[in-house]
């Protein structure tokens, strides 16, 4: 059984087996190293992806420690961790200069929080209720509205739901529903603990990660481009105006910006933000 598969499938194996044998060997590797075994991992290389994950396991440890207490046990938590850290040595590419804990961290926590979500929204809910949960959140999604006017309504009917199961599940169930006239829903007016902190979190990082990003630009196509998209704080600018102070046309500072823009768009680049895409 490879390392990867005992990773993803035994959380028991994380915090007991491997944990206890292995953590004290799990010592990160050089800048360079993570350059050669990305390069390795990309051809196929499984002993490199299980040398990379095996050589940054203090790391999960580290993140799993700030989710304690927070609904599952510690080797749950690092367990699903893990899953974030094999896919982000899946991705990662050492060429482009970041040390491989910087792109990690943001897939190492996503995975952590989904899983957390994932048990609040099933515990305490009987087997048999699965079915009328699942129907009743698909129909309440479809008609727009709250749960309660959904079991009450006629597309309901049939839908006999336990009160007190509902109100266990109701939590997770209804983050994405409108609650108000608005269309606000209950994840955008408000959220857990560990949801605020890591939305914080993950802002620094994004912050962070464009800015590494951008900072492969030669000087010119960074100021175009962060003029462009108001990166500094300030207001988005035209073409035009960018281009002035710059002592170059309008079209010159568009082919600047294009050329710019076609480097971010490599993937060596977007890998950096591609965390991001889904949040």
């Amino acid at each position: 059984m490879s390392y990867e598969v005992k990773l993803r499938n035994n959380s028991e194996y994380s915090s007991d087996k491997l944990y206890r044998n292995e953590l004290k060997k799990s010592i990160p590797v050089s800048k360079e190293e993570e350059v050669e075994l990305s390069a390795r991992i990309k051809n196929g290389d499984k002993r490199a992806l299980d040398k990379f994950v095996r050589c940054n396991l203090r790391f999960v440890v580290n993140v799993a420690r700030e989710y304690e207490n927070r609904g599952l046990n510690f080797g749950e938590l690092i367990s699903a961790g893990n899953v974030g850290l094999i896919e982000a040595a899946k991705k990662f590419d050492g060429k482009m200069g970041f040390r491989f804990t910087t792109y990690a961290v943001r897939w190492i926590r996503q995975s952590i929080i989904r899983d957390l979500r994932t048990i609040v929204s099933i515990s305490h809910i009987p087997d048999n209720h699965y079915d009328k949960i699942s129907k009743l959140t698909r129909l309440a999604k479809e008609q727009g509205k709250s749960i309660e006017d959904t079991l009450e309504g006629e597309n309901g009917e049939g839908l006999i739901v336990d009160s007190d199961v509902l109100r266990a599940y109701r939590p997770a169930m209804s983050l994405d529903y409108a609650i108000d006239d608005d269309g606000d829903s209950l994840s955008e007016t408000t959220a857990s603990p560990y949801t605020l902190q890591d939305q914080q979190f993950e802002k620094n990082e994004l912050i962070s990660n464009v800015k590494k990003v951008l900072s492969t630009l030669d000087k010119r196509e960074m100021i175009i481009v962060k003029k462009y998209f108001g990166l500094d704080g300030e207001e988005p600018e035209i073409l035009e105006k960018i281009g002035k102070p710059l002592g170059i046309t309008k079209e010159r500072t568009r082919q600047i910006r294009d050329k710019a823009l076609k480097k971010l768009r490599h993937p060596s680049k977007a890998q950096y933000l591609e965390p991001y895409y889904s949040s």
